[in-house]
């Protein structure tokens, strides 16, 4: 390729990616101070440092009696400020841990694909070292689940839970604006779905208006392809995010399957 044409490339993919991202990353984009006034009292504020050395921040609520954490991968549109305020006062009896993404609520940083999987898997890293008999369940909605999917494929979990995750970002936009979201923003859910190991719980609204149901379906055949057996719900709403009375049995369920499947015969099938 010649000079001339990397350049003119570069610049059209340039261009596709300054109008991608406030689009793809919305809640990056509000006023952060406005965010971390809307933080529940019932969480501490968490610096921590990724694995490149950058600092980056969760909120944190500690159940005295609970020896699970569920680590929650927030939505596109929203903080993990404002996300703590989603959460019921009982935290669904576990440890709950809330990352906050690059380029969100005062972090530093630009959202990216890459950017946002440093921080889910440093952010287990940090939580495994600090709570290291704890049993992880790793959750996350829409943008957050399908993070979650990436990060769980590369990190072992003790359990997963997605809630109306997607695909991938490319099945949502024209031809054009594909180069910038395929270097930079693809978030290939379904091509990571067959390397994740962990019990997975695929949950999503029949009539999603934002992420068809179908893309829940064909993340599960990904995972049934590669020999596992996730297990789908599609619940009987019409919301994006799945309405948090659906989360109880669900996460239940989850921690039954951890008292049976300990985490260590989960990392034994991820090294297969």
């Amino acid at each position: 390729m010649s000079s001339r044409i990397l350049f003119v490339f570069c610049l059209l993919l340039c261009g596709c990616d300054s109008f991608v991202r406030p689009k793809l990353y919305p809640g990056s984009v509000v006023d952060a101070a406005l965010h971390r006034l809307d933080a529940s009292p019932d969480y501490d504020l968490i610096s921590f440092e990724r694995s490149d050395g950058k600092l980056r921040e969760y909120y944190f609520r500690d159940i005295a009696e609970s020896n699970d954490i569920m680590i929650y991968l927030h939505g596109n549109a929203i903080s993990a400020a404002q996300q703590t305020l989603a959460f019921p006062a009982s935290g669904f009896g576990l440890d709950v841990a809330v990352l906050e993404y690059s380029g969100y609520d005062a972090v530093d940083g630009r959202p990216s694909n890459r950017q946002l999987e440093l921080d889910a898997t440093s952010l287990i890293d940090e939580l495994r070292h600090k709570h290291p008999d704890a049993r992880i369940i790793l959750a996350g909605t829409s943008l957050g689940g399908t993070l979650a999917i990436i990060t769980a494929a590369e990190r072992d979990v003790d359990a997963l839970i997605t809630f109306a995750a997607f695909t991938n970002t490319t099945d949502f936009v024209p031809a054009w604006a594909r180069p910038a979201l395929f270097f930079r923003h693809r978030f290939n859910a379904v091509g990571n779905a067959k390397k994740v190991a962990a019990p997975w719980i695929i949950a999503h609204c029949l009539e999603d208006p934002d992420v068809p149901s179908e893309m829940a379906m064909e993340l599960a055949a990904a995972q049934v392809r590669a020999g596992q057996s996730p297990d789908i719900r599609l619940l009987p709403c019409a919301e994006h995010d799945v309405p948090v009375s659906h989360w109880y049995p669900i996460i239940n369920d989850v921690i039954g399957q951890m008292a049976s499947r300990p985490k260590t015969e989960i990392a034994a099938v991820k090294d297969e």
